[in-house]
C-alpha cells in the first residue's frame, strides 16, 4: 500500500512540476528573439520592477483607483514583453511555434476569444497565488510575462469592485 501511495505522490508532483511555465526558457527564448528583424523586446528585471511598483506607489496617492492595483503588483519580480508583429511573415511563424512548444507544458489558465481577436493566459496556480502569468496572443504577435506571484485574493478583490 506504501509502495502505491509513493508512486502516486511522485506521479502527481512530477505532472505538477511539468505543469509551470518555464520561466529560464521562456526569458532566454524571449531575449533572443531581439535578433529577429523587427522584434522589439522589454525586459524590467528586479530594479525596474522595484521601480515601476515605487512609481505606481506615487501616482497612486492622486490617484485612488490605482492604488488597489498595488497589493496586485507586489510579488511581482520581473516583466517581459515580446512583439514581433513587424517581423517577416515567416519569423512570425517560426516565433509563435516556438512560443507553442514552450508554452505546451504550461497551465492554461484562461483564454478569451473577443471579436476575432483571441489571447491565452498562462501560469501556476497554487490556491493562494498564481506564479509567472504568461499573456500570449499570437493573432498579434505578442508576448507578456509577469515573473513572480499576483495574490489571488488581491485580484478577487480587484475584480469584484
Amino acid at each position: 500500500m506504501k509502495k502505491v501511495f509513493l508512486t502516486l505522490c511522485v506521479l502527481f508532483f512530477g505532472l505538477a512540476a511539468l505543469a509551470q511555465v518555464p520561466r529560464a526558457k521562456m526569458s532566454n527564448y524571449i531575449t533572443s528573439c531581439k535578433d529577429y528583424d523587427g522584434a522589439e523586446v522589454v525586459h524590467f528585471g528586479g530594479l525596474g520592477a522595484f521601480l515601476m511598483k515605487s512609481a505606481a506607489s506615487l501616482v497612486s496617492i492622486e490617484e485612488p483607483e490605482l492604488r488597489q492595483v498595488l497589493p496586485l503588483i507586489k510579488g511581482l519580480r520581473g516583466f517581459y514583453l515580446l512583439d514581433y508583429s513587424d517581423c517577416r511573415e515567416c519569423d512570425q511563424r517560426k516565433i509563435s511555434r516556438k512560443l507553442d512548444r514552450l508554452l505546451s507544458r504550461a497551465d492554461l489558465l484562461m483564454e478569451v476569444n473577443d471579436s476575432g481577436s483571441a489571447f491565452q493566459v498562462f501560469g501556476t496556480d497554487t490556491g493562494t497565488k498564481i506564479k509567472d502569468v504568461v499573456i500570449y496572443t499570437p493573432a498579434e504577435c505578442t508576448v507578456i510575462c509577469c515573473f513572480g506571484s499576483i495574490d489571488t485574493d488581491a485580484l478577487a478583490m480587484l475584480m469584484n469592485d
